[in-house]
């Protein structure tokens, strides 16, 4: 069933990259339909983590702040919040770092292309594909990790 839930996770998280990639732009449907896909599975697996709230506060804190400054997209900080619900928070800090490496490759890749002439400034930079990524990867050591590894 773990295996059935990180598909579909990863369907819809590479859907929604794709969207950001080509538009850069992300709709709340897709998100909102995520959303309710990981809730599900927070039903399914019987694994809650209430913590987390106060982790998707602090992102969603930022995410307007940094929204405000023409930093972050909205779907961004969405998708970093929903993403923080069903990770466990022994990921969480790890999801972060992972966040902060991709994106840091992605906007290394951009400033290339800026530089090159092959993108343009007036675009912004797709980050959804690594939310996604990151996301996706400690989402699976959350469902994979049955031995207590990180315990």
């Amino acid at each position: 069933m773990k295996i059935f839930f990180l598909s579909i996770v990863f369907i819809f998280l590479t859907v929604i990259s794709i969207k950001d990639i080509k538009k850069r732009e992300v709709s709340n449907a897709w998100l909102l339909s995520l959303f309710f896909i990981l809730l599900l599975l927070l039903l399914v697996v019987e694994e809650r983590y209430p913590q987390n709230v106060l982790f998707v506060g602090v992102i969603l804190l930022f995410g307007v702040i940094l929204s405000n400054l023409r930093i972050l997209g909205g779907a961004d900080s969405k998708l970093i919040a929903i993403l923080t619900l069903v990770i466990s928070p022994y990921y969480v800090k790890l999801f972060i770092f992972f966040l902060a490496c991709l994106i840091l490759v992605t906007c290394s890749i951009y400033g290339v292309g800026l530089w090159l002439g092959k993108a343009q400034r007036s675009h912004g930079i797709p980050l959804v594909p690594a939310i996604s990524l990151a996301g996706w990867m400690c989402l699976w050591l959350t469902l994979m990790d049955t031995h207590g590894l990180v315990s």
